[in-house]
């Protein structure tokens, strides 16, 4: 094993190895490897040695440039290294100080792989103290560096992206807290509280995060005020599931998802029913189907909003009423119709046929 061996440069450890992750080691290891062993080697050629995304070995690419390890040469100069339009090819070269001179080019993520992950679609800006930028694409390197120096706000964003994320942020990650605010129009600030709740939730992935930027835009929570709100009556969601969970034999300490709580502000906060009628939907429930069934109860439910029963005396006058209505249909003479030609008649249990019934 020590017959054949390559050398990493000392700063790489003494400098870089607190701020890297996995993925960025395991690229510029590979790289040294093979650094003087082929003239070219793509990124295709990196992620399939490694088993990994072409996207995550130019994101990789992308951390060692922006500490300065690697440098970048271009094919055309004329073109940028992340131009979605380019049918050319950027190339990043690895300037380590090693004692061997020779350098291997890097080819850039094709387009194609770009789009597969940041799609460009053009719509309508809509009106925003923020101006919002016509079309959704990726920035590039440069631009994500340039907006750093002007811009001392986005640059206390990543600082905070970087804390709440406690990893290195990736030009993804910038490119991403980048269009929240250029493209869906949040504010700086409003990023940063999105960030609180991704943490808050646990779920500190920056697709969730984007997510959660893109639907803020659409629902123009521009102020800190309105993404106060919201926060609040997402978490009270959250809050809310957990009280009622133990109704439905659920242990409260369990992860809530988004669609328990969307549930919960729906049949508590937004219909008003309390906890009796949240039991009697679960064991109406588990009369029908024999265990819980979380959009069988919202059916049941639903169902009983719709025709105004918000109450216990409610559904047992509902009851009530379809027994007369069944005892009085029993009364009539055999051969006796309604005007359609059918005699109609309800049975005690009319839920279950008038619930819309799932899946």
């Amino acid at each position: 094993m020590w017959g054949s061996v390559f050398a990493v440069p000392t700063d790489i450890i003494d400098k870089y190895l607190k701020f890297a992750g996995l993925a960025n080691l395991k690229v510029l290891l590979w790289l040294l490897r093979n650094n003087a062993q082929k003239r070219n080697i793509s990124a295709q050629d990196i992620a399939t040695a490694l088993n990994m995304n072409m996207v995550d070995v130019k994101d990789a690419m992308e951390f060692w440039y922006e500490m300065g390890v690697v440098k970048k040469t271009m094919s055309n100069p004329e073109k940028t290294v992340s131009s979605a339009l380019s049918p050319e090819t950027s190339a990043i070269s690895p300037q380590i100080p090693m004692g061997n001179p020779s350098v291997v080019p890097i080819q850039a993520v094709p387009s194609t792989v770009k789009e597969t992950v940041h799609t460009t679609t053009t719509e309508e800006v809509t009106p925003n103290t923020q101006t919002k930028s016509a079309v959704r694409t990726m920035p590039t390197t440069a631009e994500i560096a340039d907006r750093k120096k002007l811009d001392n706000n986005f640059s206390d964003l990543l600082d905070e992206a970087e804390k709440m994320l406690a990893r290195p942020i990736t030009h993804s990650d910038s490119s991403i807290l980048l269009l929240m605010h250029d493209y869906d129009g949040l504010p700086y600030e409003v990023i940063k509280m999105i960030l609180f709740l991704a943490n808050e939730q646990k779920k500190l992935k920056m697709r969730y995060i984007e997510t959660l930027g893109r639907e803020w835009g659409a629902e123009e929570i521009y102020t800190i005020e309105k993404a106060e709100e919201k926060i609040a009556n997402i978490l009270n969601s959250y809050k809310e599931w957990k009280r009622i969970a133990p109704i439905f034999g659920l242990n409260a300490g369990n992860e809530v998802n988004d669609i328990q709580a969307e549930y919960a502000e729906c049949w508590v906060r937004q219909w008003g029913y309390d906890d009796n009628m949240l039991r009697i939907a679960y064991e109406t429930c588990i009369n029908a189907k024999g265990t819980f069934h979380l959009k069988y109860i919202n059916g049941i439910l639903k169902k009983w909003h719709s025709e105004g029963i918000l109450s216990e005396k409610d559904l047992s006058d509902r009851r009530k009423s379809n027994d007369e209505s069944v005892r009085k249909e029993r009364k009539k003479p055999k051969n006796t119709t309604d005007s359609g030609g059918s005699s109609a008649s309800y049975d005690i249990d009319f839920l279950n046929d008038s619930i819309g019934l799932l899946d």
